[in-house]
């Protein structure tokens, strides 16, 4: 696996956080979809604009996968 760059760790920690929060407004069962659906666009467009490696993933998939799931 080729070392991630600093845009890349940087793009892979704004997503987590993101995830975060889209994690933290679907459990608070909030009644705005529309806050669900930014935070899921933008969790996309940012992770989007991340290096994939040699295996065609991105930097940090796994780890930013399991965010959106609430493991981390």
């Amino acid at each position: 696996m080729s070392k991630p760059n600093l845009l890349d760790l940087a793009l892979h920690d704004a997503s987590l956080a993101i995830a975060r929060a889209y994690v933290g407004a679907y459990n608070t069962h909030t009644t705005d979809i529309t806050v669900l659906d930014d935070l899921m666009v933008a969790f996309r467009n940012v992770r989007r604009h991340i290096s994939k490696n040699e295996d065609g993933n991105r930097y940090g998939a796994h780890a930013a996968h399991r965010a959106m799931q609430g493991e981390a």
